[in-house]
């Protein structure tokens, strides 16, 4: 049995990243059931509320007057159109950032240092001569 996820509400740009991966796994887990694009597209709208629910909220309700948005279709449009409106503005920039910011805290956890500090590496293209 599959358990529920988050949802994801548009409100936090940072947690975009963390939807489509858990979604992503979730649509490998089941390959069967969810055969086809318009299956995939479908079962991660169940996953997105308020800001996020209600920027496709209009593409719905017109699909009963025939028009059929591209993006139901097509995961890559849907993940694009994800992309575009809830993600970071600049990922590159913020990981960056927080590369160039970040500070072991004498009371935390070398693990509370390393975990962010690899996820902005990462984003950043760290070792790829961006600085």
């Amino acid at each position: 049995k599959l358990s529920n996820l988050d949802t994801f509400d548009g409100s936090n740009p940072k947690k975009l990243f963390h939807f489509l991966s858990l979604l992503s796994s979730r649509l490998h887990q089941c390959p069967s059931f969810f055969n086809t694009n318009r299956l995939q597209v479908l079962y991660m709208l169940l996953y997105l509320q308020e800001t996020a629910q209600a920027y496709f909220h209009p593409d719905i309700l017109n699909m009963h007057e025939g028009i059929i948005p591209p993006w139901l279709n097509s995961i890559e449009l849907f993940v694009s159109e994800l992309q575009a409106n809830f993600s970071p503005y600049n990922e590159v920039c913020e990981a960056k950032h927080t590369i160039t910011t970040i500070v072991m805290k004498l009371e935390l956890k070398i693990v509370d240092f390393i975990i962010p500090f690899q996820a902005a590496a990462i984003a950043s293209g760290w070792g790829n001569a961006l600085f």
